[in-house]
């Protein structure tokens, strides 16, 4: 079974560091939706700057170039609870102990 990798890119040569990350969400088609990713990050209030999708031998690669809702960077910290949620509701991690999910189907608090 091919997995979805959700990552944090590093910037290309030439972008700069500035407010704006790269993140990547890659996988099979038809596990990978892009209403599906974008709807997660406006449930976790990530403004989405810019985006790109390619297909790839293993499927789709959707990038997105994310920043807080205040123009803000992302902490490092804010990242992975981003990266976490992302995965967790396209179905390839388990969501952490007290953490709700983004699908309506699933909306409970898990037990710790």
């Amino acid at each position: 079974m091919t997995t979805v990798t959700v990552t944090f890119a590093e910037h290309r040569q030439g972008q700069g560091q500035g407010v704006v990350a790269p993140l990547e969400v890659e996988g099979p088609a038809e596990q990978l939706a892009f209403a599906e990713v974008s709807r997660v990050l406006f449930d976790l209030r990530v403004q989405v700057v810019w985006t790109d999708s390619v297909t790839t031998p293993s499927g789709l690669r959707h990038r997105f170039g994310v920043c807080e809702f205040d123009a803000a960077p992302l902490a490092p910290k804010r990242k992975r609870a981003v990266t976490e949620s992302l995965r967790a509701a396209l179905g390839t991690a388990e969501l952490p102990s007290g953490v709700r999910s983004t699908r309506p189907d699933v909306d409970r608090v898990r037990a710790a």
